[in-house]
């Protein structure tokens, strides 16, 4: 794992993009401020990660405890039609149940960690001893932007070690992967990212990494030049439009300072 300077401009830490949610502005209707709302969120949503991943563990230890005429069913797919095959009857109609609705696309970048966590999985038991997320500060989310990448381990002790937000680890990542890029003169990453589904750090195929077309680095650069300019823009309308609201105050509560002033010396008050 390299490390590199910050050389592109970050996008979800990004100042502007943060003040979308100023955490004065957030309140709720159970009697909590913003920072004891916020602290009740992470830990409940801490515990149920957790709970996730103990029940990915013992979900993925039971199906490699399945046998199919002798063949264990050892991966989580391309066992082979056969025992493949005999799994997907054996769970919808003796189970009943679709092993996709409990293991998603998201979570299926989750379980290709397993074998790094725990090498000796089956020669263990999760439901005689728990098997324990490895990490204290990052979550799962943090699991699916690296799982395609061979260091994937060394960015996530990265992250735990220096306690990145997770906005700050994707920001992280993809200065990491133009950088790379960059470096290789090779488009070995790409960032990819959909409305619906969690950005990650896709690996290029050996196959398909070709040179990297000089256009489209200048074309980054000037988009992210054209941005900054934008985002600069974007600061200088919102100073003159706090001015402007700063401007009308003080015109209100002097005109409201002279009418008492008047009223006063009118023996109105």
């Amino acid at each position: 794992m390299k490390k590199y300077k910050r050389k592109y401009e970050t996008v979800y830490s990004n100042p502007l993009k943060l003040k979308k949610c100023i955490l004065s502005e957030v309140t709720t209707d159970i009697g909590l401020n913003a920072y004891e709302y916020m602290n009740a969120m992470k830990k409940m949503i801490h515990r149920f990660e957790m709970n996730i991943f103990d029940n990915l563990v013992k979900y993925v230890w039971l199906t490699r405890r399945f046998y199919y005429k002798g063949e264990q069913r050892l991966k989580y797919f391309g066992n082979g039609h056969s025992i493949d095959g005999a799994f997907g009857v054996f769970m919808k109609h003796y189970i009943g149940t679709d092993r996709g609705a409990i293991t998603g696309r998201s979570i299926y970048k989750v379980l290709t960690y397993l074998k790094d966590f725990f090498p000796d999985m089956d020669k263990q038991n999760p439901f005689e001893k728990k098997m324990e997320f490895p990490y204290k500060h990052i979550g799962l989310s943090y699991l699916c932007i690296v799982y395609q990448m061979d260091d994937r381990l060394e960015f996530l002790d990265y992250a735990e070690k220096n306690k990145l937000k997770y906005t700050e680890f994707l920001d992280y990542m993809i200065n990491y992967v133009y950088c790379a890029n960059e470096e290789s003169d090779k488009e070995i990453y790409r960032w990819s990212f959909y409305k619906f589904n969690l950005p990650f750090v896709n690996v290029r195929a050996k196959d398909k990494i070709k040179k990297k077309d000089a256009t489209i680095s200048k074309k980054y650069e000037a988009f992210t030049k054209k941005r900054a300019k934008i985002n600069a823009t974007k600061r200088k309308i919102a100073a003159k439009e706090r001015y402007k609201l700063f401007e009308k105050k003080r015109a209100e509560y002097k005109a409201n300072k002279e009418t008492k002033a008047s009223n006063i010396h009118l023996g109105k008050v």
